[in-house]
């Protein structure tokens, strides 16, 4: 597989101010400890015990984490050191954290005495995202209308099996197979799994698809000598463990491959966002009159289906091989807006007017409104996660883009991060 440098970190970020009674920036430490062993030398399969250790958040102490996304330090407190998701994402990292991604290495020098750390001193500590699988009843049997469960990055098994590794900041999902990294969001310390990328689900940056080692180890030992291999480098991530992960995409039209250099009208809906059509073959379902003209290229850009098409494309990473997924253009109208069928495409209204041919030219659609009109774009100076159980607010990390802005009341504003629509404070955010 072709080899990868690691992306370079987004340039003019701030760096948030030192605050020594938190966890978020370290006292310094003035003994001088040996430097930890590369996380690179960790084993990247343990020996599976019987059973689940029980965790506990050493923050917060919260107990029963093995089964739910927490963070580990292998190092601190003798390897008993785990955080929950809230107070890891509330900054309150490990008794060596020095903060998210690319910053902490930043605040790590920046706090070095002038003649700098001594020799050996250790470097700031990555905490490693981890879940226990809940074994599944041995007097259960799988359905056989369900999925495979060989594959388990999701589901349950007879055995407790740890997943260690990357995992979807959105839904948590374990995505070793295929993690979507952003070096912009959370200080470069953010990524989405597959699904959420293809339904739309993930933030506005480009995204560089990479899987762990163990998952092209087949493919890679036939390619090209291990040795040799590049590896993508993340600030958050095991070190020396995640390859660039080509992306090959078809169209579902002309079933013929799509150039990555050329844009495609991807469908976050059909196929469960498994669906592209290349620019010829689209033009050309409007040119015959497959779809109507009003919901065509220059219109609302449906599918055959009526749903609404985002532009996707591919743009070469400066200074190094691979390529990273963009959104050229969203869907038309934004994420806000209100289709008058209760769902895209399931409707008499939907099919008649995206793929009737006649009925298209029958019932003309209304014109899609302005750009201009679908609310500002915002970036978060800081991270929001809203309490668990608050469903009606929109979390999104430091560095995201907030789109579809609109204040209601100086306080608080609504808008579009990773596909939710939700409330969010307004001081966290600055208009670009």
């Amino acid at each position: 597989s072709p080899s990868l440098v690691p992306p370079a970190p987004p340039t003019q970020q701030t760096i948030r101010p030192v605050t020594s009674a938190a966890a978020f920036a370290p006292e310094h430490i003035t003994s001088v400890t040996p430097a930890p062993e590369p996380l690179s030398n960790l084993s990247c399969a343990p020996e599976q015990p019987q059973a689940a250790p029980a965790i506990s958040c050493t923050r917060c102490e919260r107990p029963n984490l093995q089964y739910d996304l927490h963070y580990h330090c292998p190092w601190c407190r003798n390897g008993n050191f785990d955080l929950c998701l809230s107070c890891y994402r509330q900054g309150q990292g490990c008794d060596h954290w020095y903060g998210f991604g690319y910053m902490a290495y930043e605040r790590w020098r920046r706090l070095a005495p002038p003649e700098g750390w001594p020799a050996g001193y250790e470097r700031p500590h990555v905490l490693t995202p981890r879940r226990w699988q809940k074994p599944a009843p041995h007097s259960t049997a799988p359905s056989s209308n369900e999925p495979n469960t060989a594959d388990t990055s999701s589901g349950e098994t007879t055995t407790p099996q740890l997943q260690e590794g990357a995992f979807c900041d959105r839904c948590f999902a374990f995505t070793d197979t295929c993690y979507w990294y952003c070096y912009i969001c959370l200080e470069g310390a953010w990524g989405f799994c597959n699904s959420c990328v293809q339904t739309g689900q993930t933030c506005t940056h480009p995204l560089l698809p990479v899987a762990h080692l163990s998952t092209l180890r087949h493919q890679a030992s036939q390619q090209q000598d291990p040795s040799t291999v590049t590896f993508t480098q993340m600030p958050h991530l095991r070190l020396d463990t995640y390859l660039l992960l080509p992306v090959l995409t078809d169209c579902d039209i002309c079933q013929r491959p799509i150039p990555p250099n050329r844009t495609r009208f991807h469908c976050y809906v059909c196929s469960e966002g498994d669906y592209d059509i290349c620019t010829e073959c689209y033009y050309s379902l409007s040119a015959t009159g497959k779809i109507g003209q009003g919901d065509g290229p220059g219109g609302w850009r449906r599918c055959l289906r009526g749903h609404r098409l985002a532009v996707v494309g591919y743009q070469d990473i400066p200074d190094g091989q691979g390529q990273q997924r963009v959104v050229v253009r969203d869907v038309v109208g934004g994420r806000r807006h209100k289709e008058d069928h209760d769902k895209e495409g399931n409707s008499e209204e939907g099919r008649d007017t995206a793929g009737g041919g006649v009925a298209a030219t029958a019932i003309p659609p209304p014109p899609p409104p302005e750009d201009s009109s679908l609310g500002v774009r915002c970036l978060a100076l800081w991270s929001y996660f809203p309490p668990e159980g608050v469903e009606d607010e929109v979390p999104f990390p430091k560095n995201a883009e907030v789109t579809e802005v609109e204040d209601m009341n100086g306080d608080w504003s609504i808008g579009v991060y990773a596909g939710k629509v939700g409330l969010f404070p307004s001081n966290h955010v600055r208009r670009i």
